[in-house]
């Protein structure tokens, strides 16, 4: 919040204007964007030997999400000699999968 508060003063703009490009979670099989991050965010060493519970060598960072729709997944990231894969695991599935965002 500092360095926003920071670039705000040096470019003397609203606060709400950093907000202008968010990009908002989903629930990846509804679509609804009310995705609560969940604890514990997890993280896994793969000691660059597949020991990390993913398909690459290296570590693993897991976020779970449960959304407002009934939807829990977890958003992971594993990191491989410089690379970085994502992928979802979906935990439960959405109940209102079939209704899409807009029916909410």
């Amino acid at each position: 919040m500092l360095l926003h508060l920071m670039v705000q003063e040096e470019l003397d703009l609203p606060l709400y204007q950093f907000h202008d490009d968010l990009t908002w979670v989903r629930c990846p099989e509804c679509g609804f964007d009310y995705q609560k991050v969940q604890l514990p965010i997890q993280t896994f060493s793969g000691e660059d030997d597949y020991k990390a519970p993913w398909i690459g060598k290296g570590d693993l960072l897991v976020i779970p999400f449960v959304g407002e729709c009934g939807a829990e997944w977890d958003l992971c990231f594993g990191f491989h000699k410089g690379r970085t894969a994502t992928f979802l695991r979906i935990k439960k599935e959405c109940p209102q999968a079939h209704l899409g965002a807009q029916d909410y």
